[in-house]
């Protein structure tokens, strides 16, 4: 199953519309009596049994300290977002030891608003270890031979995650001036990438397990904000685009996981073919409550590409997928740091030459041969069809062999009762917001179910049982809701669209509508094709994102639960595929049977 980025954030939606309506406030439950000892008697404190248990963390509410059950550990309400620490005492002198046990550990003293951390052996202030000569911590990380001078090339050791590096792969390698430590490098296509996780001690990283031996294996897990200012002069956090040229250069999202993945380390016999040299381990995560989960089955790296206020963009690797997945993950939650060369490099920055890895010819090509999108017409020559259950017409407009509706199909599905944990509707489609003009803008918001007519209301669709939780069997092409005549195309013919147009990388900008988008993330709509942000509905019938996405539903199955989609999204230049829950709204292109 492809995991939905958007199912944590229903969670989180979910959570802060119970809390409205509960009334709950930050200064939490003062009759609780179970909390730990700490001698925190402050009214302004709650207790909670985990994380998802906060009440929202308002302006009014600052400063406001919420515990965990019977323990130290234990979340602070700062700017709006509650900030988690190991343990929260009121003066220092009631921390435990600085033991081995303990590194990497965070501490908040509530009566001297001060951040501390566990660091070889002392508790010292989080804003003195960034960026000082003495936070340099080579006894956890150092790949330098002890006695020796890093800037020696024989004087390098092997590190212990060398040993996952492609053997077949011409390395070169570059060295972090801050700490000494040594990186094996690859090149891939036109960019050059570490070759393995970046191990620089800052504030807000972390150890896999507070375990420095991981660190040394796996590299260190970051805050968002700490990774955007974690990588040497010269190299860089890569953005959600540059992550896309990768995906590009080695083939396509679809296979990039297992071509990209070490060939050893992996669960479940999950190992790649690290094809390229980029050698991803499974290093794992911590969770923005600090808690450590899936080392050995997941890699998570981020991106510098922020999504709103208190998330950001991160891509995944999974040990039973051969595919790579985009997120979006609460910023302070701890994910891996692959580092990318800048165009021009710095001074300062010790290296030696990398060989550049050819790209497969079979792979590598964006361009249809003897296509020239440049060279297309601009003006566009638009048919017309009208459906007959309910006499709408549509635009439509012919890309290559294929001829497409140019707008979002608007037909009423209704008759089929939609069933959710937390409420039902008289329908399985609806306008974003309820509001029938945004029907009359953007067309209707459908489950996969009512796409593909589960209920069978049209013979054609009888017995292919493609509900929620049940395999579909969907006829070839399955006309679903579409007109007579018309099909919902799967996600084999999207990818011939945007083949047809140039590849991946500018299917957004060429296929987005030219106006309407929020923060001037419009098109040029090139091929009259008319993306336009419809939002999204989510199981549990909160609408979202309307200006800022377009999420349009393929015929393919994910799994008994998913579907894939077409994700377009106003910051981005390039259309993605996802398989998302098939309860979730999303709008319909509808495509002409051959």
């Amino acid at each position: 199953m492809n995991i939905n980025f958007f199912e944590m954030v229903a969670v989180k939606a979910g959570f802060v519309a119970f809390a409205l309506a509960m009334g709950l406030v930050a200064c939490g439950d003062e009759g609780s009596t179970n909390g730990p000892s700490n001698g925190h008697n402050d009214s302004s404190a709650s207790f909670v049994e985990s994380e998802g248990d906060l009440p929202n963390c308002t302006e009014s509410g600052d400063g406001s300290v919420s515990f965990v059950d019977g323990t130290k550990e234990g979340f602070v309400c700062k700017d709006r977002k509650w900030l988690h620490y190991d343990m929260i005492v009121d003066v220092d002198e009631n921390l435990p030891g600085c033991t081995g046990s303990r590194e990497g550990l965070t501490a908040y003293l509530y009566e001297e608003n001060r951040e501390l951390k566990c660091v070889e052996g002392a508790w010292g202030a989080v804003g003195e270890e960034a960026g000082s000569s003495s936070s340099v911590f080579p006894s956890s990380s150092s790949s330098v031979i002890p006695g020796t001078a890093p800037e020696s090339g024989s004087s390098v050791a092997d590190k212990a995650n060398w040993a996952y590096l492609n053997p077949n792969i011409d390395y070169g390698t570059m060295t972090d001036t801050r700490d000494g430590q040594v990186y094996k490098t690859v090149t891939i296509g036109s960019q050059t990438w570490m070759a393995e996780n970046l191990n620089y001690n800052t504030s807000n990283s972390y150890c896999y397990d507070n375990n420095a031996s991981n660190c040394s294996k796996y590299g260190r897990l970051y805050t968002w904000s700490a990774a955007m200012n974690a990588c040497p002069s010269g190299w860089h956090l890569p953005s959600d685009t540059e992550w896309n040229t990768l995906w590009i250069a080695v083939g396509g999202t679809g296979t990039a996981g297992m071509k990209l993945k070490s060939t050893s380390g992996w669960s479940g016999g999950g190992n790649g073919t690290d094809s390229f040299g980029f050698a991803v381990l499974p290093a794992g995560r911590r969770s923005y409550g600090g808690y450590f989960s899936t080392e050995g089955d997941r890699a998570s790296f981020w991106s510098s590409s922020e999504f709103s206020y208190y998330y950001a963009y991160d891509w995944y690797f999974y040990y039973d997928y051969d595919d790579v997945n985009r997120s979006h993950d609460n910023k302070d939650t701890g994910f891996s740091v692959r580092c990318l060369k800048d165009s021009s490099p710095a001074s300062g920055e010790a290296t030696s030459s990398s060989s550049s890895q050819t790209q497969p010819t079979s792979s590598s090509s964006n361009v249809i041969p003897g296509f020239d999108p440049e060279s297309s017409s601009s003006s566009v020559k638009y048919g017309s069809l009208t459906d007959s259950r309910d006499g709408q017409t549509y635009k439509t407009v012919t890309i290559g062999t294929q001829t497409w509706m140019a707008e979002n199909l608007n037909y009423a599905y209704k008759g089929v009762k939609f069933n959710y944990s937390v409420g039902t509707s008289d329908s399985t489609s609806w306008c974003n917001g309820n509001k029938a003009s945004n029907c009359d803008k953007y067309g209707r918001l459908y489950t996969w179910s009512a796409v593909m007519d589960s209920a069978a209301q049209f013979s054609v669709n009888a017995g292919t049982k493609c509900g929620y939780g049940k395999t579909c069997t969907p006829n070839s092409p399955h006309r679903g809701i579409c007109p007579e005549g018309w099909h919902v195309p799967t996600n084999e013919e999207y990818s011939t669209l945007y083949t047809y147009i140039g590849g991946s990388s500018a299917t957004g900008s060429l296929l987005k509508s030219t106006s309407g988008w929020s923060n001037s993330g419009n098109g040029t709509d090139k091929y009259g094709f008319s993306v336009l942000p419809a939002g999204f509905r989510f199981g549990n019938g909160v609408f979202d994102f309307g200006d800022y996405d377009a999420y349009l539903w393929s015929a393919s199955e994910d799994d008994s639960d998913d579907a894939w989609y077409q994700d377009f999204y106003y910051g981005r230049d390039y259309a993605l595929q996802y398989g998302g829950s098939k309860d979730s709204g999303r709008s319909l292109r509808c495509l002409k049977d051959s």
